[in-house]
């Protein structure tokens, strides 16, 4: 009888030390999984995905760029048309993503651009890659024009838009298609060999600041870091001052993916270092959609509202 309780609990133990032991495993594989960088679509079984051994300057580095086509896009009216108006279009795959583009926001940088006038040929006249000091002009702030004597930034008398472009550029994470989402929770699901390793640019100027504000707006009434929500962006068209072109319309769809949330936070000072520098990812001409004439709201020679937020 002795033997055989001796024998009972001996067994119990060795059982108790198995759990623990797996326990154990199981929760270092979680915590090693959760360090583990996504491997990307294609990459064969063998190769890990890693960072590769290059110490990579924040002037070299490239974003691709997604925008909103429009009827005078160069992707539009090309030989051969890329895409049509109101379509979001990545310019470095060279691919239509269609009317719906699902993403996380993960950086928000501002800058301005003064551009010259497509008849002078186009360019940059000057740029503040800081949203503060202009790289001819000086201070932002004390930046007048000599032949209007109005601020660079400010609207004109009759709505035109500013002589100086204020863009909100979002470093993003964008999902390949629409994702699913628990409705309960509100937690988006994570695609099936999604990578997070592509980063892209999508950048508000003119037209599309409305949605830019937007977004910050829904961003901080979540009380949440920016990249912890999804975003889908849809366009209208609309017409204003004989103008017509496509507007981005912004709302929230729900929380990011706990594993991209996570891989996010564990990698944003990184981020910030390679991704922080609008210099890296902005085109040096003037983009056709941004040549707007009107659909400006500002009121009689007003100045754009600064609303640096914390993010």
């Amino acid at each position: 009888m002795a033997g055989t309780k001796a024998k009972s609990k001996a067994k119990a133990k060795a059982k108790s030390k198995t759990k623990t032991k797996a326990k154990a495993k199981s929760k270092a594989l979680a915590k090693r999984e959760k360090h583990e960088v996504m491997k990307p679509v294609g990459m064969p079984d063998y190769i890990r995905p890693e960072a590769p051994e290059v110490n990579i300057e924040p002037g070299e580095m490239t974003l691709p760029l997604i925008k909103l086509l429009q009827a005078n896009s160069s992707e539009v009216n090309c030989e051969s048309p890329l895409g049509k108006a109101g379509e979001f279009f990545n310019i470095a795959s060279q691919e239509v993503i269609g009317t719906e583009l699902y993403f996380v926001a993960v950086l928000l940088n501002r800058k301005r651009i003064a551009w010259k006038d497509f008849e002078e040929g186009g360019g940059m006249l000057c740029r503040s890659y800081d949203n503060v000091r202009g790289n001819v002009f000086g201070l932002c702030a004390e930046c007048i024009d000599e032949e209007t004597g109005l601020h660079r930034n400010a609207f004109g008398p009759n709505g035109e838009k500013p002589l100086c472009t204020k863009y909100y550029d979002f470093v993003t994470v964008a999902f390949p298609e629409e994702p699913d989402i628990d409705e309960e929770s509100k937690v988006v699901q994570l695609i099936e060999d999604f990578t997070i390793n592509s980063l892209s640019i999508i950048s508000f100027g003119t037209t599309k600041v409305a949605a830019a504000r937007r977004l910050i707006m829904i961003a901080q009434a979540k009380k949440a870091a920016l990249y912890a929500n999804v975003f889908k962006m849809t366009r209208k068209f609309v017409e204003q001052k004989g103008n017509k072109f496509y507007v981005p319309e912004l709302e929230w769809f729900g929380w990011s993916p706990p594993e991209l949330y996570e891989a996010i936070s564990n990698e944003i000072g990184a981020l910030r270092a390679v991704a922080g520098n609008p210099e890296a990812y902005t085109e040096p001409m003037q983009p056709a959609d941004e040549n707007q004439n009107g659909g400006f709201a500002g009121g009689e020679a007003s100045v754009e509202d600064d609303d640096d937020l914390p993010f």
